[in-house]
């Protein structure tokens, strides 16, 4: 959506989104061609956001739910 049309939505509606993201994300093991998580999420900005705003939204959303181990060097 344009911002004008955006803005024009805000004042009529009361809320009007100008930019969306969708990620899919894939972690395969390389040995066993196993998916071993997998992450999807929508995520829709409002009138003042940037996409620079919802890719670090999502990234920090996906990082929460990232399963992680940690390994210690012997």
């Amino acid at each position: 959506m344009s911002t004008g049309a955006a803005i024009f939505t805000t004042v009529l509606f009361g809320f009007g989104t100008t930019n969306q993201i969708v990620v899919n994300m894939e972690l395969h093991d390389r040995s066993t061609k196993k998916m071993i998580w997998n992450f999807s999420h929508t995520l829709s900005g409002g009138l003042f956001s940037s996409s620079d705003q919802l890719v670090a939204e999502v990234m920090r959303i996906a990082s929460k739910k990232l399963p992680y181990t940690k390994f210690m060097k012997k």
